[in-house]
């Protein structure tokens, strides 16, 4: 049973089954059809949206990647919404990404890409999450969930990307592919947009940062700094502001926790390609200062 009813329902304005059948369109067709209806009859949906004021608002967006990496319809829609003055709405896009994506480097590199490319193109806040956590249990991981998390070292996924396509590097075909991959990586780490939340849907403390760091992006926690002290709103708004800043540490901490129930004790740690030097017993000995230094 569901725990929300929905205001607004796009198909009073347009049915996604009727276009189908009428234009004879595939549904990813009908999908971006649909939409650029919508942002040709915006009004409709703006004058749904005054009825409505001082709500939070959550839009349930199909998962069509088209949608949000080059259409233009998408984003001037999003564009519309938060430059009319009646309505006000401050925007954050939660991008979902399933945690099944992180068994298989290469379709991982490519949600990655697709989460860059509709960073880029919406031109909006947006969060990227990795749902599904409690999957990570069935799964054997190549690298450790910070790794997958902050993409900081995306220069170990071209090898592991190869070892699995081709095996070796020695072929013509294999090397090109390599470099290809090496690129891909190198641009995403340029641009650094692309982070990832982590959340599961069955538990409460996860869903709370979700929801904390959503009303940080869209400026929610900040609503009322302009209310004078002593007022009714004042001391939840100023409270909220200070533990924003907190939000992270408190994030980080959780992290470890999830990653003791999630992933299996025999989690290997990432190996990237430049960490294959071999150390003589006297400078294994020269970094290793025992148990205290460690």
């Amino acid at each position: 049973e569901e725990s929300y009813y929905e205001v607004i329902n796009i198909n009073e304005l347009i049915d996604l089954q009727e276009v189908m059948n009428e234009l004879d369109l595939g549904p990813n067709g009908s999908m971006i059809y649909t939409f650029e209806f919508l942002h040709d009859n915006i009004d409709w949906l703006l004058q749904k949206l005054k009825g409505y004021k001082n709500y939070y608002f959550i839009f349930d967006l199909p998962g069509q990647v088209e949608l949000y990496v080059n259409q233009p319809a998408t984003k001037k829609i999003f564009e519309t919404l938060q430059k009319n003055s009646e309505i006000e709405l401050r925007l954050t896009i939660i991008n979902l990404i399933e945690s099944t994506l992180l068994a298989d480097s290469s379709k991982f590199l490519s949600a990655v890409l697709m989460t860059l490319s509709s960073m880029i193109h919406l031109e909006c806040s947006q969060l990227n999450v990795i749902t599904k956590l409690d999957l990570l249990k069935t799964m054997d991981l190549e690298f450790s969930l910070d790794f997958y998390t902050d993409l900081n070292e995306m220069q170990a996924l071209p090898d592991s990307i190869l070892s699995r396509a081709f095996g070796t590097k020695d072929s013509a075909l294999s090397k090109k592919y390599h470099k290809l991959t090496e690129i891909l990586c190198e641009t995403i780490e340029d641009y650094s947009l692309v982070k990832y939340l982590t959340v599961d849907i069955n538990d409460k403390e996860s869903m709370y940062f979700l929801l904390k760091y959503v009303d940080k992006s869209n400026g929610y926690i900040y609503a009322h700094l302009d209310k004078p002290i002593g007022s009714v709103d004042a001391p939840n708004s100023i409270l909220n502001t200070v533990n924003a800043s907190n939000y992270d540490i408190m994030y980080m901490d959780y992290l470890s926790d999830l990653k003791e129930k999630y992933l299996p004790s025999e989690q290997k740690p990432t190996v990237f390609p430049d960490d294959h030097e071999q150390y003589d017993e006297e400078d294994d000995g020269a970094h290793d200062g025992g148990e205290n230094e460690k």
